[in-house]
């Protein structure tokens, strides 16, 4: 392959950069949001998991900043902290410095609670890993008001930052296709409809969308999402045609994410994977988006420049064969099928573990299977005043029928899912006290809380929705006035 095309498939815009920073930063903000409604339950001493629990849970690897104050308002401080690096980052202030403090704030907050981050967490602190190595306050930003030294005179760079980043965002989708294809679900067809029944996950949309498409059109959306993954990660890299094939790639792959987000609670995964899509836009997009109004002073070069030290290249470039071998590696652990060509141990024992520390991990493997049974919780509080009430639902009459919404928010139904799982004996010792404490300090002594049980609920999927049977099982109970 020619250099110059090498060069076209590698490079990236730098205003398409400012759009993804800027995204990417918008995101952050969103999370933190997200996760601050849950502080006190989730990311505090106070609550549900505690940070002796969490030391106790967490890899040899795992570090967080979160850890250093267990207190509501030294973790709503951290909060605010990783807050103001994001708005650096979305401003272009500072933005190498933003940036790295953004990526730091981001893993300790998903180390901090391990129960809560999805694949979107995971690749939104991926993405945050590959900015450091990235010019992403070149355009659009504070930072290029200012006079510099060494400011970069074209649009497009390339470098082992932005390949890497390029090749993440591919991989993620390559990877995730060819995971899919060890799953029975996928391969028969029935991935996407046992989803659109997955209730903990669905959204309105996946109702309708259930009862509405027939099965054989379930099936060819299973194959449709398989193929679109693996080959629209290929076809961001295809080396003929490639600016209206990497746009028509981006457009398809966006397109998927969009349909994931609005049939089913996934949180920011779309978000962050349509932001992972920016720096892919070809420049003639972007020559639309940024017109031109002083050709003379905007007329840049339009080869792409070298960006970057030896040094931090090199380290970049280091880095994307780690993950390139991790990924490879991850599919020897999900089908003997990959164990016929590839070796399950290819990297060192001593370089996983930098990986590991840096949080470079991951596996594309949402989904896979979906499931078919949904799960809910039923919590019986019986009140001082001789009430019954469910203290999940804020409350409410005990319903042991499916609720929809299921959970109230993301961050509840992941940790809560977790709460019937493998760790039930370490995190339901933390959930009487909390709930009691919870109650009993809202209400009054007359409606205070003396007791509850918490059962988990399941029910087997089918289509079309009939009554099947609803199993119980108590996972414990609590009495307020021994805690």
């Amino acid at each position: 392959m020619k250099k110059t095309k090498l060069k076209e498939l590698f490079a990236v815009d730098l205003r398409a950069l400012a759009l993804f920073r800027i995204s990417v930063a918008l995101i952050i903000l969103i999370q933190l949001f997200d996760r601050a409604r849950v502080l006190e339950a989730l990311y505090s001493d106070q609550g549900l998991f505690p940070r002796a629990l969490a030391i106790r849970l967490a890899n040899p690897w795992d570090w967080s900043l979160y850890l250093s104050n267990g207190s509501v308002p030294g973790t709503a401080f951290l909060f605010l902290t990783a807050a103001f690096f994001a708005i650096c980052l979305l401003l272009g202030y500072q933005t190498r410095g933003a940036a790295f403090f953004s990526y730091l704030f981001n893993v300790s907050l998903q180390n901090r609670n391990v129960f809560i981050p999805n694949g979107g967490d995971y690749l939104l602190r991926l993405l945050l890993f590959w900015c450091l190595f990235l010019p992403l306050g070149e355009r659009l930003s504070l930072d290029s008001q200012r006079t510099r030294s060494h400011p970069i005179t074209s649009h497009q760079i390339i470098s082992m930052g932005a390949t890497a980043l390029l090749l993440q965002t591919a991989f993620m989708y390559i990877f995730s296709a060819l995971t899919k294809m060890t799953s029975q679900a996928w391969l028969s067809g029935e991935a996407v409809l046992d989803a659109l029944t997955l209730e903990h996950y669905a959204r309105p949309l996946a109702f309708f969308l259930r009862d509405l498409l027939p099965a054989g059109i379930c099936k060819l959306m299973t194959f449709a999402v398989m193929g679109v993954e693996f080959f629209g990660g290929l076809l961001l890299f295809f080396p003929f045609f490639t600016p209206m094939l990497r746009l028509l790639a981006v457009l398809l792959l966006a397109s998927l994410q969009l349909g994931f987000g609005l049939a089913l609670e996934v949180n920011l995964f779309p978000l962050v994977a349509i932001a992972a899509m920016l720096p892919f836009l070809p420049s003639f997009v972007l020559d639309q988006l940024f017109p031109k109004r002083l050709k003379e002073k905007d007329a840049l070069p339009s080869r792409p420049v070298w960006a970057g030290s030896w040094f931090g290249n090199a380290l970049a470039g280091f880095f994307l064969i780690y993950i390139l071998l991790s990924n490879v590696e991850g599919l020897t652990y999900k089908s003997p099928l990959y164990q016929r060509f590839v070796p399950q141990a290819i990297l060192p024992t001593a370089i996983r573990k930098i990986g590991n520390f840096l949080a470079l991990d991951q596996s594309w493997d949402m989904f896979i299977p979906p499931g078919k049974v949904t799960y809910w919780y039923v919590s019986v509080g019986k009140l001082k005043d001789g009430k019954v009430v469910d203290i999940l639902k804020d409350g409410a009459p005990v319903i042991w029928e499916k609720p929809r919404p299921i959970f109230k928010t993301e961050p509840w139904r992941a940790f809560l899912m977790n709460l019937g799982g493998p760790h039930k004996d370490e995190l339901l010792p933390y959930a009487g006290p909390y709930f009691c404490r919870k109650w009993n300090g809202a209400h009054l002594p007359a409606e205070s809380l003396e007791s509850f049980e918490i059962y988990l609920m399941s029910q087997e999927n089918e289509r079309p929705p009939q009554s099947p049977t609803r199993h119980y099982l108590s996972l414990a109970s609590f009495s307020c006035a021994k805690i």
